[in-house]
């Protein structure tokens, strides 16, 4: 079963209002999930290096809720003051990457989780997630995040 992920989320859902609370979904650009290419291994680890490089403000080698909290806010035009409560996708991605329970997130812990949920993604272990295999895990992120809203329930 595939697990909320931290850090995958961010690079299956681009076009995704990732921090969202309830927020539907816009338009996806043309360069979409739907529409991507295939990623290999090492593809999707170097992109977890840059995701947690943009998301490590202060680049202390660390990401905490505050940054979180900070890029929820920027992405929603206001101040982190005015986020009063956590938005569902930033703790699970915080708590899932998070092995040590330190309350921070370091860059081998982002990279370790992003593999893991790449290889969960790879369904036919191939060690590249194509289209079709990044739609099907999307779902699945998407349906353990809002059960309520998945088809048919």
């Amino acid at each position: 079963m595939m697990r909320r992920s931290p850090f995958l989320a961010l690079l299956l859902l681009p076009a995704a209002p990732v921090f969202a609370q309830d927020a539907p979904p816009p338009p996806a650009p043309a360069a979409s999930i739907e529409a991507g290419p295939s990623q290999t291994r090492a593809e999707a680890e170097a992109l977890a290096v840059a995701t947690f490089n943009r998301l490590d403000l202060n680049h202390d080698g660390f990401v905490t809720m505050d940054e979180m909290i900070a890029v929820v806010a920027k992405q929603r035009g206001t101040t982190p003051d005015k986020i009063t409560t956590v938005p569902p996708m930033v703790k699970a991605m915080m708590d899932d990457a998070d092995t040590n329970h330190d309350g921070k997130v370091s860059l081998d812990e982002a990279k370790a989780a992003t593999l893991r949920d790449f290889d969960e993604a790879d369904t036919n272990h191939d060690g590249i997630v194509t289209p079709t295999e990044r739609m099907a895990a999307q779902a699945k992120i998407m349906n353990a995040l809002h059960p309520k809203a998945a088809v048919g329930r």
